[in-house]
């Protein structure tokens, strides 16, 4: 069999920011050699999630999308981005190696369902966290989070609900060169609020881990969520919060990419996890 190569990704969301956005009435103007395409069929999927995440409505069919070269760099306000959402024509331009990034294309997505070049944190920290991403400059923008009156018990993760789903799937059998998400969810089962006590990282000095995978297998990797503020670890009575992530089928050596064949996957939040999920790729 083969050797099974384990690789750690920490993905944080206090990274610089990687998506951006316009209101401009005229659309920035486009870098050389940005040819407008289909938006592929994956990104129905994607749409439906951002959608039901916000609870807003509206069609994909009516954005443009134009997709930047690889070594073209693409710039909105003077500030270097992977992509950016404009009013002016209700068209996304993504930089090519993220047109298959899902929380960054649902990132966009999102700022054209509300409409707006902003990032209010009801939905980009609340509602849609987990689904997209939210960088450092687009947290600066929602604003602070709420301060958390010392009265709500700080109580351990284990007193949360963790469950985990493929999908989609058949029987856990999933076809090469396809995409799947494993969405992780926590919930709060008291009837009253609660912050739970996150552990905190071996590799980045004072940040906090909340969602978090393990996949083990030909090719498997590992992947941490860092806490970006008091609102990823506070739950409201029965509140749950969730992540999903994003892999595709045939191409390793690439974060969230994995080979054929039989896997396991340990998923969780604040070190407290679900049951193991188990599935075969071919």
């Amino acid at each position: 069999m083969t050797k099974r190569i384990a690789r750690l990704a920490v993905w944080s969301m206090a990274l610089a920011a990687v998506a951006s956005c316009a209101d401009n009435i005229v659309d920035p103007k486009l870098p050389q050699g940005a040819p407008p395409f289909t938006a592929p069929a994956l990104y129905t999927t994607w749409w439906d999630m951002t959608k039901a995440c916000s609870g807003r409505s509206g069609s994909l069919a009516a954005i443009s999308w134009y997709k930047v070269p690889a070594g073209v760099p693409l710039e909105l306000d003077g500030q270097s981005v992977s992509a950016y959402w404009s009013a002016g024509s209700n068209q996304i331009v993504v930089s090519a190696a993220v047109t298959e990034d899902g929380p960054i294309i649902r990132h966009e997505m999102l700022h054209a369902l509300l409409g707006s070049k902003g990032h209010p944190r009801g939905e980009f920290l609340g509602s849609c966290a987990g689904y997209v991403t939210c960088s450092s400059k687009c947290a600066e923008d929602a604003g602070p989070a709420p301060v958390i009156p010392t009265s709500v018990p700080r109580v351990s993760p284990t007193e949360l609900i963790v469950t985990a789903e493929i999908a989609p799937v058949t029987n856990l059998r999933i076809v090469e060169g396809s995409y799947f998400a494993i969405t992780v969810r926590a919930r709060n089962p008291h009837t009253y609020a609660v912050v739970a006590a996150l552990p905190t990282s071996a590799v980045v000095p004072d940040a906090r881990i909340s969602f978090s995978y393990t996949i083990n297998g030909v090719g498997g990797e590992s992947a941490q969520i860092y806490a970006l503020d008091g609102s990823a670890s506070t739950f409201a009575a029965g509140e749950t919060k969730a992540h999903v992530f994003d892999f595709f089928v045939g191409d390793g050596f690439r974060q969230g990419r994995v080979f054929t064949g039989p896997y396991t996957a340990t998923v969780g939040y604040g070190g407290h996890f679900a049951p193991i999920l188990s599935f075969t790729t071919r």
